[in-house]
């Protein structure tokens, strides 16, 4: 997942962006493939009935699907210190920089800061688990998210702006840089916007569980 690539980045024993890509190939080749495979089992297996969730074909009562569930169930506990991480430290960072506080000051209260945060950001998800009883809803909603993570954010880019606005006059390559970078932004704000009402719009209808 592209949420906790900095944290990944720091982990490696040896940090350097040739390592971290040959992580990422590796990582993606893996998903890929299991992807892949279970898409295809499953459409050879129910055709055109295949759910979103090809969990929700099986009965309630099958056993080796049931050990998948609560495979998945485990995997989605494990990976999510490592999401929580990463948006913990996002929201760590606005607050620092709202309230302008130096590191000693951040220092102070951190730990209390930390506990809340956690509490609240698992005391919501758990919320949601309860409340919603298909995942597909809250999934649909938030795959219109990526659009923001794949085009809106690196369109926006701090940098590539502060960069461009230091010249009065742009050469031709800073001028293509400026106009992909609107692009990106133009492209990440339709899709999505479109994804959104789309997934709000087929949410909205009732869906038959089983």
């Amino acid at each position: 997942c592209h949420v906790p690539a900095l944290s990944v980045y720091t982990e490696l024993k040896r940090p350097t962006v040739p390592r971290f890509g040959i992580v990422c190939t590796i990582a993606m080749v893996l998903c890929c493939t299991a992807y892949s495979v279970t898409a295809c089992f499953g459409f050879l297996t129910f055709g055109a009935k295949c759910k979103s969730d090809i969990l929700m074909n099986y009965s309630s009562n099958d056993v080796m699907v049931n050990i998948a569930r609560v495979a998945i169930a485990l995997v989605v506990i494990s990976t999510f210190a490592s999401v929580h991480f990463s948006g913990r430290s996002a929201v760590e960072g606005l607050w620092l920089t709202a309230w302008r506080m130096t590191l000693y000051e951040a220092e102070i209260n951190a730990r209390k800061r930390r506990v809340v945060q956690t509490v609240l950001w698992v005391g919501f998800t758990l919320f949601i688990a309860v409340a919603v009883s298909d995942i597909s809803y809250v999934i649909s909603i938030i795959g219109g998210l990526a659009a923001l993570f794949i085009l809106f954010f690196p369109g926006m880019c701090p940098c590539l702006f502060k960069e461009i606005m230091r010249h009065r006059y742009l050469t031709h390559f800073q001028w293509a840089l400026l106009f992909t970078s609107i692009f990106y932004i133009v492209m990440g704000v339709f899709l999505f916007g479109e994804s959104e009402v789309l997934a709000i719009t087929e949410d909205l209808k009732p869906k038959n569980l089983y």
